[in-house]
């Protein structure tokens, strides 16, 4: 997460921004470019807090250290289990966050193209996206387990990772059909979000709006303190660096409303 969540949604800031940008300037880039600056310092400081962040059993016994003063091998075994808890990974994987950033870059600057160039509804351009991203949904996972978990398709030809992937997802939904319920939800959610996208780009700049829609992470923060109570027990250097991806969202927000509201 530490390398592929800056390094895919960076991608599809900057460059989707940008091109969302050239294709239709309607936008103050005085105001727009240091708005996408301050979108890639909060994502790099909400994932610097989730690398610095322990686990339930890790926190424990880190609050239970700092308690206790007359136990420091407490601590360090906290420490270990940590470190112990990075898994291995290979370059590789690299190429998922990489493909899926400039593939999310691109989207919305075509989209923009079709409405700016030429001339498609907003309702059209969105109904032909959903169409995309179905045709496009197997194909993706197939290729994206084939990357990530190679040897658990070692024995199956390539026509026969599909098939496994659906039936994976099969037992998934049989197993956790409460969690199954809530990810749909989530899907739902980002499906609304491309619909205000879409049919809010004659009020507001795409340029504006493709950031807008790039910054869940601020959500996100919000939901982790509020609701879920997920700092309690963690280290001073998690929660300071979400506090400073939450003032780098904010002020990117109003930057990036100053920037619609006063075009040049």
């Amino acid at each position: 997460v530490a390398v592929a969540c800056p390094l895919g949604f960076g991608i599809a800031l900057t460059l989707g921004s940008t091109l969302n940008y050239v294709i239709e300037p309607k936008v103050d880039p005085a105001l727009l470019f240091p708005g996408i600056f301050c979108c890639l310092c909060g994502m790099l400081a909400d994932t610097a807090s989730h690398a610095n962040r322990m686990d339930g059993e890790a926190a424990a016994k880190h609050n239970k250290a700092m308690d206790s003063a007359k136990h420091p091998a407490a601590a360090g075994e906290c420490s270990s289990a940590e470190a112990n808890g990075n898994a291995p990974w290979k370059w590789q994987q690299l190429l998922v966050p990489i493909l899926g950033g400039i593939s999310y870059c691109v989207s919305g600057p075509i989209g923009t193209a079709a409405g700016a160039l030429g001339g498609l509804d907003p309702y059209v351009i969105l109904f032909a996206f959903m169409i995309g991203q179905i045709l496009l949904l197997l194909p993706v996972l197939t290729v994206y387990a084939l990357i990530t978990k190679p040897k658990h398709f070692a024995n199956a030809t390539a026509l026969q990772v599909p098939g496994l992937v659906l039936r994976h997802f099969s037992n998934s939904v049989q197993n956790a059909p409460r969690a199954t319920f809530w990810n749909a939800m989530a899907g739902i959610c980002v499906g609304v979000v491309w619909f205000l996208y879409q049919v809010g780009s004659p009020v507001v700049s795409r340029a504006v709006g493709f950031i807008f829609a790039s910054i869940s992470p601020l959500i996100c923060i919000f939901y982790g303190v509020v609701i879920f109570g997920e700092f309690n027990g963690q280290p001073l250097r998690a929660k300071l660096y979400s506090a400073l991806a939450t003032v780098f969202f904010v002020v990117a927000i109003v930057l990036m409303s100053l920037a619609s509201i006063f075009p040049p």
